[in-house]
């Protein structure tokens, strides 16, 4: 139960809002359709001046002889004024009553009052004084005065006078908390803010500055940034906003920034909270606006100061165990990256205060370990962030994996999970970084990390939770059993050594990302750090224990061992001087005992596989092999039966080439380029292969600008087929990367050899073989093709519609090759309608880039092709009644357009609609390179000497010859479409377009059509 004075303002609010008005017999107007106001909260009537003047004649401070005088915009504005009066009436009433509340009746009453509030008084008001300020203000991005009458300044002044006393009814009303401000900071805060901006900055009233602030405090970032936005923005059909209000709202959006949920609520504002919907939203260009405002320091801010104050609460957001959406993470960590780029060190400096210090002391390292790899995984690709993130937490994402795996004795599931995903993180992590990374940063990192896991600061534990704990002393007694052969699992080992980082796991962690580069740099890594500690083991100077020393030279040589097993031989294929080092130094002084056998065997299989891969090292090429061979012969006695076969093989292969010579002195650079490249093409790893595609488009390439070092201009024509058929070859691979440097090659090879290339291309193309007579045949008599053949032939369709883009026009003495059997072979029925569609999109390529030849050479058969196939090979819809669903409740019709079905390629049926829609295509390309064509044709005619010109009279009388003779005159080109085929293509293209089952088909021939009016009207226009 409320107050008598609530009561009675409630109940005035009540007549103004129009829920009493059957009370009160007023009568109700008849509603108008489609005209609603803002929220719904009333309906204009036919009646409505009515009903408001009988609504206003019911209030205790009613005038029936001014309200008789308004009517229409005046009579609403009127109601808006009494419904600001009736709404600070209940104010004042809630306020004195503090124990008044309100029902739900009173509250919707409320409402509607406030409606008219917002839509009577406030729109209009605003409005009022945006006209107003725009006359006085002669340019308002300048904010200057300009002449204007005294009507203008009235009509100013009144509008301001408006404006501050609703902003003064609003600033007492919100003071106090009620029902009443409730609900207008709930619905109405930003009607509140348009006037209220206005006063303070348009009107540069101070205490309405105070009452903006505290306002927005009041409100969650998102609500204020949202009623900002509003309250700021035109709307349609209004005078602009006062530059002021705009300035000013934009530096208050800004200022919501540095709340706590300030980043989250710009994020979520511009993308959306929905998760789906806002990965729906995640276009680059709302991201780059994102970050664009996000890494904008506030006027005034030093950049350090603004990097301090959002890279924390981006990090919440990328927070895994937030309630963020994805694309909010995905923004947040994009926002990120641009901070870093511009403001490298101070992200840095943040970053590792933020992040990277938690992970080396002691504490519960799970959100940080989150935060750098969502840093990483949700980061586009880029080399340069990634390794900034990963790098320095490298060696506890490592050693997470080592715990992780060797974790034994824990049966709280909880923490099992917790531990298991964690390290699923980290791993990715490792994995994303290693793929990506750059070659020496990614050692030089993985090897730092394992120099300080040896005595690590922090180590992982199990105490309730996964946290890292002060690290123990690892060093240990070596036992004089651990031997590489015969022993304990690997996992025992590294558990029984304690090493934070198993050298397994390393290995196959680098092997599983596929970086042969990293491993084999790794691999020589470790070879330097077991000599170092063999050295330093001799020597003994330093402060390290002799068993932690050895403890040490165990972990490389398990790293070696593992390296060498995931990699093969192949891992000293880089640098081979360092690996023949370590080899002579493995096999000086060796004793045999367990730890050198080990040492002896790891250095002669390398030996033996150094050898096999370096066909030309020699002791003349290499002296470190005289070196190396003298120690092979005192350990010739070694009591090791395994290891005296493997010194007698490698001292055999070392004799053998003892006065070994080069196999080729003094052949050309190119045929050893050869070589090299054949060698490559048969590596298993795909870098590698490409590299030697690279290799041979510089054997035929003579462009030294793009590729360097080229033999294009010295290679032996002889070696071309054979370039020829690897390149063609590699364009068949599935592996894009392949493809791509194989058509480069086959483009270079094209430039320069054009006969010796798109000949045989197009006869593969064709006909299947190298030979004229396959393409006759298979023009002639072509059977269907097996799938296998025909994705062969549409590879190299692909590659050769990008050779002839790369060639331009150099690619016109050699069209006659290509058009000709192409629309022979378009017409052959036995082909697949994939494999003619591929014709077709040859014959594109060779119109686009030389219309004037093709049409100089086939005239106008490539558009009568293109007609006849849409034509003859068209299928009509049925003519039935559409049917209809409802869908959602709404009615959805649906479509009889057949749907692309999932044919094979192989299909030879000539009805599929693909073929239809690359012939249209076709013909849309025909069309438009002829109205190019003729138009060029009329300027070329329009700069030809006119017929006044052609003599010129000598002062003595005499004319000088024609000077019209010697300047050709332009003569009209051969169209591809000529203006006799206009009327059928209009004919057919009517026709497809309104019967033709595809719905692209229809599109296009309706695209067609366009284009034959066009061109028909070009040519009328220009009188051809």
């Amino acid at each position: 139960m409320h107050s008598s004075s609530v009561r009675d303002a409630v109940a005035h609010a009540a007549v103004l809002a129009g829920a009493r008005d059957e009370e009160l017999s007023i009568p109700k107007a008849r509603r108008v359709i489609g005209r609603e106001v803002n929220r719904g909260a009333l309906l204009l009537t036919d009646g409505l001046d009515a009903a408001l003047r009988a609504r206003l004649a019911h209030l205790p401070q009613a005038q029936p002889d001014s309200v008789d005088a308004v009517s229409g915009e005046q009579l609403e504005r009127m109601t808006g004024s009494a419904a600001l009066e009736c709404m600070m009436g209940v104010h004042t009433a809630l306020d004195t009553s503090k124990d008044a509340t309100l029902g739900a009746r009173d509250n919707a009453v409320l409402n509607r009052l406030l409606s008219v509030v917002a839509n009577w008084l406030v729109t209009p008001s605003v409005t009022e004084f945006d006209s107003a300020f725009s006359r006085l203000y002669a340019d308002s991005a300048q904010h200057t005065l300009t002449e204007t009458c005294d009507s203008d300044i009235s009509a100013y002044d009144a509008a301001a006078a408006s404006l501050k006393s609703t902003a003064n009814a609003f600033e007492r009303v919100l003071a106090s908390k009620n029902d009443l401000s409730s609900a207008i900071i709930r619905i109405y805060l930003a009607d509140v803010l348009k006037v209220a901006l206005r006063v303070a900055y348009a009107l540069e009233v101070q205490q309405q500055i105070s009452f903006i602030d505290t306002l927005l405090s009041s409100v969650p970032a998102q609500n204020a940034m949202a009623a900002l936005r509003r309250a700021s923005a035109r709307d349609s059909g209004a005078p602009p906003v006062p530059k002021p209000v705009r300035d000013n709202a934009a530096r208050l959006l800004s200022a919501q920034l540095v709340r706590p949920d300030g980043v989250r609520a710009l994020i979520v504002g511009v993308l959306g909270s929905d998760g789906l919907d806002g990965d729906r939203d995640e276009s680059l260009q709302r991201l780059e606006g994102v970050a664009t405002i996000l890494t904008t320091p506030p006027k005034y801010t030093p950049a350090s100061t603004h990097v301090e104050r959002l890279v924390p609460s981006l990090l919440a957001i990328t927070d895994a165990s937030s309630d963020a959406a994805q694309v909010a993470r995905r923004a947040a960590v994009f926002t990120l990256v641009k901070l870093h780029e511009k403001y490298r060190d101070a992200v840095r400096d943040t970053l590792a205060k933020e992040i990277f210090v938690q992970l080396s002391q002691s504490g519960t390292p799970a959100t940080a370990i989150k935060r750098v790899c969502a840093l990483a995984l949700l980061a586009p690709p880029s080399p340069d962030w990634m390794h900034e993130m990963v790098a320095p937490a490298i060696g506890s994402l490592l050693s997470l994996d080592t715990f992780a795996w060797l974790r034994t004795g824990v049966h709280d599931e909880k923490i099992v999970r917790i531990v298991d995903e964690l390290a699923d993180m980290a791993r990715e992590t490792v994995h994303a970084w290693l793929r990506i990374g750059d070659r020496d940063a990614c050692v030089a990192a993985l090897c730092e990390s394992v120099s300080n896991s040896f005595s690590p600061s922090v180590e992982w534990a199990l105490q309730g939770e996964l946290v890292l704990a002060p690290g123990s002393d690892a060093s240990i007694s070596m036992p004089n059993h651990i031997s590489t052969r015969d022993d304990e699992p690997v996992s025992s080992l590294a558990r029984a050594l304690h090493f934070a980082i198993d050298p397994a796991r390393l290995a196959a962690t680098v092997s599983h990302a596929k970086r042969k580069d990293i491993g084999a740099d790794l691999f020589f890594s470790a070879l330097e750090g077991y000599g170092r500690q063999q050295a330093q083991q001799d020597s003994g100077v330093g402060d390290v224990a002799p068993s932690e020393l050895e403890r040490r030279s165990v972990f490389y040589l398990q790293l070696l061992s593992h390296l060498h097993a995931d990699f093969g031989n192949d891992i000293v294929q880089g640098d081979v001087d360092r690996t023949l080092r370590f080899i002579s130094f493995a096999l000086e002084g060796s004793s045999a005992d367990a730890n050198d056998s080990e040492l002896v065997g790891t250095a002669l299989n390398l030996l033996l596989a150094i050898l096999e891969q370096q066909p030309g090292l020699t002791r003349e090429s290499s002296p470190l092999l005289a070196v190396i061979s003298d120690r092979l012969e005192s350990l010739r006695d070694l009591g090791d039966a395994e290891l005296r076969a493997l010194v007698s093989e490698a001292l055999l292969a070392l004799s053998a080439r003892t006065h070994a010579q080069e196999c080729i002195i003094g052949a050309p650079k190119y045929k050893q380029v050869y070589q090299e490249a054949i060698s490559y093409l048969q590596d298993p790893v795909l870098p590698v292969r490409a590299y030697g595609l690279a290799l041979l488009t510089r054997l035929v390439s003579t462009d030294a600008k793009e590729y360097g070092q080229v033999y294009g201009n010295e290679i032996d024509p002889a070696l071309l087929p054979a370039i020829f058929d690897m390149l063609v070859e590699a364009v068949q691979d599935e592996e894009s990367f392949l493809y791509l440097n194989a058509v480069k090659g086959l483009s270079q090879m094209a430039a320069h050899w054009k006969e010796e290339t798109l000949h045989p291309l197009m006869q593969l193309y064709v006909g299947g073989e190298k030979s004229q007579a396959a393409v006759d045949n298979s023009i002639r008599y072509g059977a269907p093709l097996s799938q296998r053949e025909t994705d062969k032939r549409l590879r190299i369709g692909e590659a050769l519609v990008q050779v002839l883009q790369y060639l331009g026009d150099a690619a016109r003495p050699v069209l006659p090759r290509i058009v000709r059997p192409l629309l022979t072979a378009l017409r052959n029925t036995n082909f697949s309608a994939t494999l003619r569609s591929s014709f077709i999109a040859v014959l594109g390529t060779c119109v686009e880039g030389e219309p004037g030849a093709v049409a100089s050479l086939t005239g106008s058969e490539i558009a009568e092709a293109a007609v006849d196939l849409v034509h003859v090979e068209g299928v009509n819809r049925p003519q039935r009644r559409t049917v209809r669903a409802y869908v959602n409740g709404e009615a959805a019709a649906l479509d009889d357009s057949d749907d692309d079905q999932d044919r094979s390629g192989i299909d030879t049926d000539p009805k599929l609609p693909q073929l239809r829609r690359s012939a249209l295509l076709l013909l849309a390309h025909a069309i438009r390179a002829s109205r190019h064509m003729i138009e060029e044709y009329a300027e070329a005619q329009q700069r030809a000497p006119d017929a006044s010109l052609t003599a010129l009279r000598l002062p003595g009388g005499g004319l000088l010859p024609s000077i019209g003779d010697s300047i050709p005159q332009p003569t009209p080109p051969e169209l591809l479409v000529p203006l006799s085929l206009v009327p059928r293509i209009r004919l057919i293209m009517q026709k497809t377009s309104a019967l033709d089952t595809d719905a692209l088909v229809r599109q296009q021939a309706e695209d067609c059509l366009k284009e034959a009016q066009e061109f028909e009207g070009a040519a009328v226009r220009l009188c051809i």
